[in-house]
């Protein structure tokens, strides 16, 4: 039996193996809930099948023999409609559940074949069935050349991108990455850095050794406004030792070359690597590419009239057509954020975010209450892309006080020839679309949800919420019919997440009723808890020592010097702060100020300065307004400030 076939297949791997590979893909698929990422999905395949040197080698394309063969053996179960892959992730269809379950790993392979023939003999003969294997692999990755881009020549030169961590003070180097576990790096780089939780650092090793792939895009940047190129991984991770340094390396092919100045307040991360796949409009400005998605949010971040956008696409020098969709779009809007990377970046505990997803599996319903500024719709955007692996699956609505059924669930609306119609809300939009994809998790993010008379909005499909009526049996009679029906249910494929603010008083309280269909969680200030955020801001204030102006050495030190003691003074002001709030009787706990308003991105070159806005902009008038009708209460909180702000806290 011979299937698609292409030079790049090895002989050596055998039916029986080839069959092997996606009998172990489907059973992975389906203890995974029906769908996974590529690269999670290559992960677990390679844990399980017990690879030899040889499947592990790389063929003349850089990737892995065992690998390659799976994706061009995939199309004959794309064919016969057992799995299916859309932008780099994989699922399972029913009809592959039931072949699992019914056909030995052969049989799969001879009867998938068939489908694909009878596929192809109907086919033009103009059609390529050959696997995209770009779209398969491809994640996008920014990427710093070091303090003033002091690296990019070597990087052009060597065609390769690196980064580089100096040796601890017994002369050590931290060691070959890939072979290390997370808290291995992160026990090493302890002791480089000198810092209890040097994240970043920690991160960045970690992504560049075992996330990063070949077929990955790299976007190169200088400070945090100058694009200087981009590329695409062709090589593994490799280690080269020098003089008192250590150099992590991956190969790259240049395909564009050739600096480019990003518009004013368009501003890039400042650490060495983020992966910045999942932030479509993020990557596209600094790609060229003229999407829609570019257009918001060059228009949402720089306020840029819409003839000033045209301007710096015209003169981007990557710039394509428009209306064209590149594309690393596939990859960009098909990303979910990792358990790991929500923990680090929200400075909450693993286990915390572990609870969190266990009581979405039990209670398909969550709320993440909390003081202002403590990351709420952050974090639960965060956490329903997790859950959905995908961001597309997710919906998002905000209540607020004019907020009604009509809205939410099912209304009329003016309708284009007068009179009006009958139109379904995001409730019920989004609860048809899961059922009509049951193989794939969905969620509804209502944000702010105690904003408006939440009895009122949900109405009868209240009743709908709990795990144990999830289906068409427990249906309610909407009051409009569409289509002609009026039956709803809420499928169990759909969770919903809600945000609450504890300490707007403008609010009512939630009811009983839909308390007890929710699980609740409590999100709390992150300063001084296990030194994260402290850690974080020593991170991001680092990296405003290469800045665009490529700062002479003594002046990062400065900066350098100046960070520890601004970072310091945050988290003991706020500390200060927070304490007079949470024992004040006419607060208390619920009116506590979160670690967010310190977490923006943008923030100024000179800590001391940004730090100064903050405090002076954010956090003074909202403590001048928990003490609005009450003079000693509002000098007892503000007390603290005085010494950051001086004369600006009368």
């Amino acid at each position: 039996m011979e299937g698609p076939s292409n030079n790049l297949e090895s002989p050596k791997i055998t039916e029986q193996r080839r069959a092997e590979y996606f009998r172990v893909l489907m059973q992975e698929l389906v203890d995974a809930g029906g769908s996974m990422r590529n690269r999670e999905a290559r992960r677990r395949l390679a844990e399980r099948l017990d690879l030899s040197d040889y499947e592990r080698d790389l063929n003349e394309k850089r990737q892995e023999r065992w690998w390659t063969t799976l994706t061009l053996h995939f199309i004959r179960f794309s064919k016969a409609q057992w799995l299916d892959r859309k932008a780099g992730i994989w699922r399972i269809t029913d009809l592959g559940r039931q072949k699992l379950a019914t056909t030995t790993p052969l049989e799969a392979l001879e009867e998938t074949y068939r489908a694909y023939q009878n596929w192809e003999a109907a086919q033009p003969a103009s059609v390529d069935p050959e696997v995209d294997e770009e779209e398969l692999t491809q994640s996008i990755w920014l990427i710093g050349a070091g303090p003033a881009a002091a690296w990019w020549p070597s990087f052009q030169r060597e065609r390769r991108v690196f980064v580089e961590f100096p040796v601890d003070a017994d002369g050590k180097p931290l060691g070959l990455l890939s072979d290390m576990s997370k808290d291995q790096i992160r026990s090493r780089m302890v002791k480089i850095r000198g810092r209890d939780n040097p994240m970043n650092d920690v991160h960045c090793a970690w992504q560049f050794a075992h996330e990063m792939e070949p077929g990955d895009l790299v976007i190169v940047h200088k400070g945090r406004s100058i694009v200087l190129g981009h590329g695409v991984v062709r090589g593994g991770y490799e280690c080269l030792e020098e003089a008192g340094v250590q150099r992590h390396c991956r190969a790259v092919d240049w395909t564009q070359l050739g600096e480019v100045r990003l518009p004013d307040k368009y501003l890039m991360p400042s650490k060495t690597l983020t992966e910045i796949s999942r932030y479509a409009g993020f990557a596209d400005v600094m790609l060229g590419h003229r999407t829609p998605e570019a257009m918001q949010s060059l228009a949402s971040t720089t306020a840029l009239p819409f003839e000033a956008q045209e301007e710096y696409f015209r003169g981007h020098p990557y710039a394509v057509a428009a209306n064209t969709i590149p594309e690393t779009r596939a990859a960009v809007q098909q990303s979910s954020p990792s358990i790991d990377d929500i923990a680090e970046e929200a400075f909450v505990e693993r286990v915390f975010l572990q609870e969190v997803l266990q009581a979405m599996d039990r209670k398909l319903a969550i709320v993440l209450q909390g003081p202002p500024g403590t990351g709420k719709t952050w974090l639960a955007r965060q956490l329903a892309e997790h859950w959905a692996r995908s961001a597309d699956r997710v919906s998002t609505v905000q209540f607020h006080g004019a907020y009604q059924y009509e809205d939410f669930v099912r209304g009329l609306r003016p309708g284009d020839g007068g009179g009006f119609r009958v139109q379904d809300g995001p409730l019920v939009e989004i609860a048809n679309r899961a059922k009509g994809d049951t193989g794939n998790r969905y969620v509804l993010l209502i944000d702010e949800i105690n904003r408006a008379n939440v009895a009122k909005v949900l109405g009868e499909t209240l009743s709908l919420v709990e795990r144990d009526k999830r289906e068409s049996k427990f249906a309610v009679q909407l009051g409009l019919a569409l289509g002609g029906s009026r039956d709803f249910w809420l499928p169990p494929n759909l969770a919903i997440l809600a945000t609450m603010n504890t300490a707007d008083r403008s609010i009512a309280l939630v009811d009983f009723a839909l308390r007890r269909r929710f699980a609740f969680f409590t999100l709390k200030p992150a300063f001084g808890v296990g030194g994260k955020l402290e850690d974080w801001l020593l991170d991001q204030f680092a990296g405003a020592s290469d800045a665009d102006g490529a700062a002479s050495e003594s002046e990062a030190r400065a900066i350098r010097s100046e960070a520890r003691m601004v970072a310091g003074t945050i988290i003991n002001t706020m500390q200060e702060v927070n304490r007079r709030i949470a024992e004040n009787k006419l607060l208390g706990e619920r009116f506590v100020l979160g670690h967010s308003y310190f977490c923006a991105d943008g923030m100024v070159p000179k800590p001391s300065d940004w730090m100064h806005q903050v405090f002076k902009h954010d956090i003074l008038p909202m403590l001048q307004e928990y003490g609005a009708d009450h003079r000693a209460l509002a000098a007892s909180l503000v007390e603290p400030l005085k010494p950051i702000l001086g004369n600006a806290v009368l």
